[in-house]
Formats: C-alpha cells, structure tokens, sequence
C-alpha cells in the first residue's frame, strides 16, 4: 500500500513506466466548428489514419502546436524533470513524429523501449480547445496499438522500485499475451517491495475494458483518476461509494474532480484539498500534471494533505498554459513552493 511514509525518494532507483507514445496536436476551434466535423466536445475517440489525414487536411491553414504526449507519459516527463531517473516502455514509428517524441524524452534522460508495431505511424492526437478550454480529442494509437509480448518479456525489472501503468493499455485489443505479461511486471515489483500505480482511461475506454481493469485491482497499490472516471469504474452513482468499494479492496486511490478539488483515500484515512482558482487556458494534460505531483510528493515523504496540495499546483500551471509539459525549472519552482 502506497503511503506517505513507506518509501522516500531517496529509496526510489528508477520509474518504469508503460504508456501509449502519443504526439499532441492541437487547435483552437468553435464549439460550432467542432459540431459540424462530427466531433462530440469534450469527447475521445479513437480513429483510423484516414480520418486523422483528413482532420489535418481541415486545419491545413492553421498552425497547431505539436507537443509530445501520451497521458501517464506526460507524467513521467514531469518526475524526471524532478531528477528520478525514468524508463518508458511504449511504442512508436520511424516517422517524424516519432522522432519528435524520441527527442523530447531522451532530453530529459528518460530511456525509451519500443514495443510496438514500428511498421505504423506515431500515434498521433488531434486535439480540439474550445473557448472554454474543454479538450475534444481524435486519437489515432498507430505503433502504440498492439504492443509486442517479446518486447515486454525482455524487460528486466531490476532497477524498477516504481511502476506506472496507464489504463490504456489495458483496451483488449494488446491481446491476452500482453496484459498477462503487464501483470507480470506488476508483480515482481511487488516482490521487490515496490509500488504500482494505475493511471485509469477516458470512461469510452473503462466500458470496453472494466473486467480487465477490476482484475488488475489486486496487483495495484493506488489507482489514480478523475470522479467521473472511477464512477464508470465501479458503475455507482456517489464517490462515497467509491470511497468504501476501494477500502473493501484495500486500495490507496487518488480522486480529482475538477473544481471540486481532490482527494486521496489511502487505507482508513481519506483526505481532501480545495482546487486552485486559475483561469482556463488549456485543459490538456492537467490530470497527468497532478499525478506528477502528486507522486513527487510521496516520494519525498510529504504528508498526504501536502503532496495532494503539489499535485493541485502542478494541475494549475499546467491549465494555465498552452500544452502539458513543464519546465524543470518550473518543477522545481512548484516543489518549492507546495
């Protein structure tokens, strides 16, 4: 179980970290113009590499920023800005976004190991901020589609006291092989008396990969996500409900809710924090930002209150610009100031 005084940074080798590579596209659009491509605000959808040529196409006169992402990818980006050494194991093609992705991460000396279908392109996400900053997101997987079991069996788990799992990855399309082979890692970090961490997908995603997900419950130490989310998860109506299925479980959990703030309920104990008023730039990334800091601050045996706080102040930095990532000095700058 994941607590404030169970591990330090200081205990911590290496982050290992299994995600979907992902580059960030993104446009300013109209609620109106988002209507009339199809596109649901504020929704995810997966699609095809025809429908992302033609969406590009649509915004050819306009100049997108392009940011590396991929969800518990972005968090990883953070927490090695911190100076924790980090692995991310993923999948991406030899095209130009790939390599934009390569490059981001391996400046900030996190070691890379692909597993996917290199004969597809980078994954690629067309994201759409509307006025209000809400995200509308078309997501094409391509080499992080199918992850490839005899690149996971090759990974050698010695130097990993830390893994970060993002839900994605769980979608039953990786194959029996491939979530088996997930678990297993889960695992033998449990035996080396590590933490796991499971970052949980868009709630279009928990709906088509619930029963996997509730499997993986027994192997984790906290799960993280927003109340929507965990809602979809455990299919209630209240988080009250959700406080007591995961303390049945025995289950640390992180719990956003936007404005509302957040929460972590790590055994007994359930604790909550105020959001921070900012005004709404780019909503993109902003949960990945908070279990950036949220997990720094765990490591660096802050109270639970405290790294709830640094999470919250990750979060905001992150909303009140445009793109996900931060800076390492901006990462040091809200660690010493949360």
């Amino acid at each position: 179980m994941i607590s404030t005084n169970t591990f330090s940074l200081s205990q911590i080798s290496e982050v290992l970290c299994v995600a979907q590579a992902v580059v960030d596209v993104a446009y300013r659009a109209s609620d109106e113009e988002i209507r009339l491509l199809g596109i649901t605000k504020g929704s995810y959808q997966k699609i095809d590499f025809l429908r992302l040529k033609s969406l590009f196409t649509h915004f050819s006169d306009r100049e997108g920023s392009v940011i590396p992402g991929g969800s518990t990818a972005n968090s990883l980006d953070i927490i090695s800005s911190a100076g924790v050494r980090g692995t991310l194991v993923t999948g991406y093609g030899n095209d130009k976004f790939g390599k934009i992705f390569t490059a981001a991460y391996e400046s900030k000396g996190v070691s890379l190991i692909n597993v996917g279908s290199t004969d597809r392109h980078t994954g690629t996400s067309l994201i759409l901020i509307s006025p209000d900053g809400e995200r509308s997101m078309s997501t094409y997987l391509g080499a992080s589609e199918v992850f490839q079991p005899d690149g996971l069996r090759q990974i050698c788990i010695n130097p990993y006291t830390l893994l970060l799992i993002e839900g994605y990855v769980m979608r039953g399309g990786f194959g029996p092989d491939t979530l088996h082979l997930v678990g297993s890692l889960c695992r033998k970090i449990k035996v080396k008396n590590g933490a796991v961490v499971l970052a949980l997908p868009p709630v279009q995603v928990i709906d088509l990969v619930r029963r996997d997900l509730l499997a993986s419950l027994m192997v984790l130490d906290l799960v993280y996500g927003n109340a929507e989310e965990f809602l979809t998860l455990f299919e209630v109506r209240t988080v009250e409900e959700v406080e007591r299925a995961l303390q049945q479980l025995s289950i640390g959990a992180v719990i956003t809710d936007g404005p509302r703030g957040a929460q972590a309920i790590i055994g007994r104990e359930c604790v909550r924090v105020a959001a921070q008023d900012i005004e709404v730039v780019d909503l993109t990334g902003a949960g990945d930002a908070f279990l950036a800091g949220w997990i720094l601050g765990v490591l660096q045996d802050l109270p639970i209150e405290r790294s709830l706080m640094r999470g919250t102040s990750f979060a905001a930095k992150v909303i009140g610009q445009q793109g996900a990532r931060l800076t390492p000095e901006e990462v040091r700058q809200l660690s010493a100031t949360s």
